[in-house]
């Protein structure tokens, strides 16, 4: 016997759910009996579960093991701001926002991106934006989450013109000779 739960993660299927037998009759063909049909207690928690993006440790079968994994999911390149609202569940994240005609970066963090970040969203120095990265963290370290944000903070102000006092590097001069980034 087999149940389907993939049924609870899609939201657009009905709430109904069926405990099907499945039995082999021979080269390759099933024989398919509906046992049971019934709705869950728990949809609304797997809806939930999923909006979080929490489903993502277990559906890739060929990453390593996730608990090695410091970041869930992250931007490789940057994202332009009328997208947003695609990343508006992701949790424990380390943002960063560009206003690519003043030249201008932020960076911030979210318990849940969509809660701090929107289209009209604006911060302290960064009026308006309109491309982000972001870098969701495992639930197992969202403790860090703050000194994350700071290091990444110290470190890029470490590196260009910034208003915390901090000097930075002549960027027009510097190359990063780094071959390779690490995925």
């Amino acid at each position: 016997m087999i149940y389907s739960y993939a049924a609870t993660i899609d939201k657009s299927k009905p709430k109904l759910k069926e405990l099907i037998e499945f039995t082999y009759v021979d080269n390759n063909t099933f024989k398919l009996k509906a046992i049971s049909k019934q709705e869950t207690d728990f949809d609304d928690m797997f809806h939930f579960l999923e909006d979080k993006n929490l489903f993502a440790f277990w559906q890739d079968q060929n990453q390593k093991n996730q608990k090695d994994t410091l970041f869930v999911s992250y931007s490789l390149q940057w994202i332009p701001k009328k997208d947003i609202s695609k990343y508006s569940q992701r949790s424990n994240v380390i943002y960063l926002l560009n206003n690519s005609k003043t030249n201008q970066l932020y960076v911030g963090k979210a318990t849940i991106f969509g809660k701090r970040v929107n289209e009209k969203s604006s911060r302290v120095g960064l009026k308006t934006f309109d491309r982000f990265l972001f870098f969701e963290l495992h639930p197992e370290y969202s403790f860090l989450l703050d000194n994350i944000e700071n290091f990444s903070i110290k470190l890029l102000a470490s590196l260009f013109t910034n208003l915390v006092d901090i000097k930075g590097l002549d960027l027009d001069q510097m190359t990063l000779v780094n071959k390779q980034i690490k995925s």
